[in-house]
């Protein structure tokens, strides 16, 4: 079940989706800057693309991102199959989270 239309933007968070942009890369370019907007603080930044499906991989890869895979089974298959190094199976695990985003790569 996905929350009604416009509740992400209620909590005021930085967003950037697909109402937004047409091109995935739009999507993923608007993301770092609202980020870095309010990154001021921070000495290095940097971007990890996270993702369930294989136009988040595609994605990645065009703008030379790393990657992170958010899935289990086939659709975990099916994302290492696309280039994928590091898939997930949620975000339960602080630990795995945390290693996989110091492991990510650009997607190959």
């Amino acid at each position: 079940m996905q929350p009604p239309r416009g509740y992400w933007r209620q909590l005021l968070l930085p967003l950037a989706c697909a109402d937004d942009f047409r091109s995935r890369e739009d999507i993923v370019k608007h993301a770092i800057q609202l980020a870095m907007a309010g990154a001021s603080d921070i000495d290095d930044p940097h971007a990890v693309v996270i993702g369930d499906a294989p136009w988040d991989v595609h994605t990645a890869a065009r703008l030379s991102l790393p990657f992170i895979g958010i899935a289990r089974g086939e659709k975990r298959t099916r994302l290492l199959a696309c280039g994928a190094e590091h898939v997930i199976g949620d975000f339960t695990d602080f630990s795995a989270v945390t290693r996989a985003l110091h492991r990510a790569v650009v997607p190959r």
